[in-house]
């Protein structure tokens, strides 16, 4: 399985080998990941890589010169979704996402609980799986879009890997074939495996701030890395 990294409107084709060659891998979980784009906000222009793809007018994004970083703010209950500029060859690509990031301290007290960051795969056409992590609380959820035909979702659970607001968590979500594992601060916290897999057919992975709350303003977050990778056997 490939990505494709886009840049503008032309498209370069990755293989697996010569991922391997001009990136890098690593083992995880006892499965390799072969990473195949990454950004870590460096400049003003690898933060204009990261496309929005939803939340509208109720998103604001800002490049941060003084962190390296992206910052988000909410208005209102909704989740600001974005992507980064790859995408899978074809329908139900295997990949992978990771995220770092945190709610900042800067999130009103009334709507700190109801914040949370998220990861997705499989993103498209209205299809995705998803992992989020309610810092407060140290709370996540694991759900699928569409949900009839997931049995047994959404998946709600603690964990005391999960990071308080003000301090960073590395969200990571894989999945491979009809299996998706959902980790926080490099610890596995869910694996579930798809009975209806063909549901799911989106090609690309996504990130974001939301909350389950309306305020204004909501939560705001900083996101310091995003990396894509591909699970290999």
């Amino acid at each position: 399985m490939t990505l494709r990294k886009l840049k503008g409107h032309k498209r370069l084709q990755l293989s697996l080998g010569l991922a391997f060659c001009a990136l890098f891998a690593f083992v995880a979980s006892a499965s390799a990941v072969v990473y195949v784009y990454k950004n870590t906000f460096g400049s003003k222009s690898a933060f204009n890589e990261i496309d929005s793809i939803s939340g509208g007018k109720k998103c604001k994004d800002t490049y941060v010169e003084d962190n390296k970083a992206m910052r988000i703010d909410v208005r209102g209950k909704t989740f600001c979704e974005y992507s980064p500029p790859v995408t899978g060859d074809s329908s139900q690509p295997d990949h992978e996402v990771v995220i770092d990031g945190r709610i900042l301290d800067a999130t009103p007290k009334n709507v700190r609980e109801q914040a949370y960051l998220e990861a997705r795969v499989r993103v498209g056409d209205g299809t995705w799986y998803e992992f989020r992590v309610h810092p407060k609380g140290k709370k996540y959820r694991f759900s699928r879009e569409p949900a009839g035909g997931g049995s047994g979702l959404p998946i709600s659970g603690e964990s005391n890997k999960i990071k308080p607001i003000g301090e960073n968590n590395t969200l990571r979500l894989r999945i491979t074939g009809s299996d998706v594992t959902a980790f926080v601060n490099g610890k596995s916290v869910e694996t579930y495996n798809d009975p209806n897999p063909g549901q799911v057919t989106g090609r690309k992975v996504a990130f974001g701030l939301g909350s389950t709350k309306k305020a204004n303003p909501g939560p705001a977050a900083r996101i310091s890395s995003i990396k894509v990778g591909v699970p290999t056997p």
